[in-house]
């Protein structure tokens, strides 16, 4: 059982983190994070807090909107095949903040991905153990 509330609070604290650090992930001014900045925007953080709109340095309006990497902003695959109805965040001259739309508290990446692969193994334990007549899975 030790075992189990050490991942559980593994977890818990990869959430937390992911949620607290939302608003100044991604706020680099190459080659490193650029603290003033951070400071302006949001003060010292110490809980939860929701992203500005903005983000002076943004690079988002360098990426290409019709593949990967950097290029034009006339593709559509940015809008019509993922992030629905955000192209115009990734406009040239746009200084978007990455996690624009986000609340406070609001994850980004890990807590997406770790809970899907915890959701996964949770099913799979699950089955493994009452597997039998009549038993339903969650989930499924």
């Amino acid at each position: 059982m030790e075992m189990l509330a050490r991942i559980e609070g593994a977890l818990l604290g990869l959430y937390v983190g992911d949620a607290v650090a939302m608003p100044v992930h991604w706020m680099v001014a190459i080659p490193s994070y650029n603290l003033q900045q951070l400071e302006a925007d949001y003060g010292q953080i110490t809980g939860y807090t929701k992203p500005k709109d903005t983000f002076m340095g943004s690079i988002m309006n360098l990426s290409s909107t019709g593949g990967g990497g950097r290029g034009s902003d006339k593709g559509d695959v940015v809008g019509s095949v993922i992030l629905h109805g955000k192209k115009q965040f990734w406009v040239r001259g746009g200084n978007f903040h990455y996690h624009l739309g986000l609340q406070a508290g609001g994850g980004k990446h890990a807590g997406g991905a770790i809970g899907e692969a915890a959701r996964a193994h949770a099913v799979d334990t699950f089955v493994r153990r009452n597997d039998g007549p009549g038993r339903s899975v969650p989930g499924s």
